[in-house]
């Protein structure tokens, strides 16, 4: 059932009221309580070296949780406040040079705890919160709906270390009933996908959903047969960032355990026939490479960006110590 103009501002309004009440108060939440949120993989930090400004980088935490540092090289930041992490910053960059006492983080990208949004969304991509908010703020966040969007089949694919699972929720039913805090939480990793209405009644009927790391994520009507590679190819393929060897499909039954596959270790053995074949309202999950690997080159950028610091601080070093 698609939506009138005014059951789709009923539905967008607070959405977007909570975004322009939570915008500043996530933007405070990175400045002024940032001793109290815990830095995670994958989180963008912005380091501000006051006594020495050509130190002052930004930095990606890499899934074994460390920085890349111009002078300093890995430091342990996953598991470590701004606060802290700043004071570890400073103590080992006054051993090269004195003068150095103070060092600021910021969080500027909360990666480690962001939710995909997809389908028909105003603006969809990939949205990192201080402490993730509930699926209305998230919605409003990317823009709120389209016209042509169906809420009543709104899709979330939760995932944690078990594996993923997969919940519809009738968000119109929600909405309507006056519960919108009833709605199912949100968790980081988590992808919602908003499907539009001529996707619509598609539940329970030969279609199957396909999300993540692909370049046309959506749900596809199922042939008698088809399989994962077939899938993927109807999404229009994976993208640059994709890990194709991690590659899980979700049963509709929350009985059946996530099946990963590796596509090209199965099309390497050269049969077809060891590709699983997919079933009526089966998902795919495409993954995303691993952070190290997709910024390779940008860490051997920073190796050279080191060697160019260390110079600069060995200098200013002898400099201070003329100058006393």
């Amino acid at each position: 059932m698609r939506f009138t103009m005014n059951r789709l501002a009923r539905i967008l309004v607070p959405p977007l009221s909570i975004c322009l009440i939570a915008g500043p108060a996530l933007s405070a939440a990175s400045e002024g309580i940032g001793s109290e949120y815990v830095i995670g993989v994958g989180d963008e930090l912005a380091v501000d070296v006051w006594q020495e400004q050509s130190l002052s980088s930004t930095a990606t935490v890499a899934n074994d949780g460390k920085i890349l540092l111009p002078a300093i090289g890995p430091v342990d930041a996953a598991g470590e406040t701004p606060s802290g992490l700043g004071q570890e910053i400073a103590r080992r960059l006054s051993n090269f040079n004195p003068r150095i006492s103070q060092v600021t983080v910021r969080v500027v990208g909360y990666r480690s705890r962001s939710v995909s949004v997809l389908g028909e969304v105003a603006s969809p991509g990939r949205y990192g919160f201080a402490e993730i908010p509930d699926l209305l703020a998230v919605l409003g966040e990317a823009g709120g709906p389209t016209p042509e969007a169906r809420l009543s089949e709104v899709v979330i694919v939760h995932g944690d270390g078990n594996g993923e699972t997969r919940e519809v929720v009738d968000l119109e039913r929600y909405i309507e009933a006056g519960e919108p805090s009833s709605l199912p939480g949100l968790r980081p990793g988590d992808t919602v996908f908003v499907p539009g209405a001529t996707e619509g009644a598609s539940l329970g009927r030969n279609v199957v959903y396909v999300y993540g790391e692909v370049r046309d994520p959506g749900i596809y009507p199922l042939s008698d047969g088809a399989d994962v590679v077939e899938a993927l190819l109807m999404a229009g393929g994976t993208t640059e960032q994709a890990d194709d060897s991690d590659v899980k499909v979700i049963s509709r039954s929350s009985h059946v355990r996530p099946l990963q596959i590796d596509v090209p270790k199965l099309m390497n053995q050269g049969s077809m026939d060891s590709v699983p074949k997919l079933r009526p309202g089966d998902t795919v999950v495409v993954g995303r490479r691993s952070e190290f690997w997709s910024g390779f080159w940008d860490r051997s950028r920073e190796v050279t960006l080191i060697v160019s610091a260390v110079a600069s601080l060995y200098f200013s070093y002898h400099i201070y110590r003329s100058v006393r």
